[in-house]
């Protein structure tokens, strides 16, 4: 078994990956030594081949992709009890928002070496579990973020699209289209904060975010002071607002001052469930990926994860 396995998406990047698996592998022996690359084939691949990884004695696993890639791995990894590998990330994704967190150069040779270079640290991941549309329940781990509401619909029109356009393109005009289609329906919202105390919100939802990460949406920074290794998630509730306003509030979810609007709800949780009055149905999300929808449940899983990545830091103290 190799020391490192990379777990690669060939169809990120809009499908350029694939065509870079030997420069992949000639860029990553030097400096990291012994080395497999597992490209995936199909939805849900990168889970399976980090948890076969895992249990063949992998020391490290990358991932090598999008988000969604990273995600999986993650589940992947988490599919195995006691020690795991160390996770790396190279970017090769449309959106790229754990990159960002974790300060992760978007070149692969700048990236490979701050993989060498970095200490394992230990980092928070998610367990959400989302209901399917025939009512049956879906567990999933990931590390970056849920979203429930809007995000959901955003998501979903984005991976329907082939992402010509770039991920900030992509996910830009996506969220235009949702927003300007959205129907905002009635929920409620109950989450614990790291004090113990139960906080819930109930009204017209445009989109709750759930975050471990800071970005999604290729950009948008959802938590500016999320640190992924603090044992709690960032929460963001964002109400029913007038299509005008919440157009014109748009620039901010991308510098991150969106979470200082007074139109939203802000606070931090170990635990959280949202779900629809009178039973509806509403899209979730999970880091890029739509598992399902209504009623969500996620919580954080601390420490349970080693990253190597140079970590940048927070824009703004908790």
């Amino acid at each position: 078994m190799a020391r490192t396995v990379i777990v690669v998406n060939p169809r990120s990047g809009g499908g350029r990956t694939g065509a870079r698996l030997d420069e992949l592998r000639a860029l990553a022996t030097p400096v990291l030594g012994d080395v497999e690359v597992w490209p995936t084939g199909a939805l849900g691949d990168g889970s399976r081949q980090a948890e076969a990884a895992a249990r063949a004695g992998a020391e490290v696993v990358i991932a090598c992709g999008g988000d969604g890639t990273a995600s999986e791995v993650v589940d992947g990894l988490l599919r195995v009890a006691g020690p795991r590998p160390v996770l790396g990330l190279l970017p090769a994704g449309t959106g790229s928002d754990l990159a960002r967190t974790l300060g992760m150069p978007s070149g692969w040779p700048e990236a490979l070496r701050a993989i060498a270079a970095a200490a394992p640290r230990p980092t928070d991941a998610i367990r959400a579990t989302f209901t399917a549309r025939d009512g049956t329940k879906v567990v999933r781990h990931g590390i970056n973020v849920v979203g429930v509401g809007l995000a959901g619909d955003i998501v979903r029109r984005v991976n329907a699209s082939g992402k010509r356009l770039g991920g900030t393109l992509t996910f830009l005009g996506a969220t235009v289209t949702s927003l300007l289609r959205w129907r905002a329906p009635v929920a409620r919202v109950a989450w614990t904060d790291p004090e113990g105390f139960d906080r819930v919100w109930a009204g017209r939802l445009m989109n709750v975010f759930v975050a471990n990460g800071r970005y999604c949406g290729s950009g948008m920074c959802v938590d500016p002071a999320g640190t992924m290794d603090d044992g709690v998630l960032g929460v963001a509730i964002v109400p029913e607002l007038p299509r005008l306003r919440a157009l014109r509030e748009l620039p901010r979810l991308y510098d991150g001052t969106l979470v200082e609007s007074d139109a939203l709800v802000t606070g931090r949780a170990t635990r959280l469930r949202v779900w629809a009055d009178g039973g509806g149905w509403i899209p979730g999300d999970l880091d890029g990926e739509g598992p399902g929808g209504t009623p969500v449940e996620v919580e954080v899983v601390p420490g349970v994860l080693r990253v190597v990545a140079p970590w940048a830091p927070p824009l703004r103290a908790a």
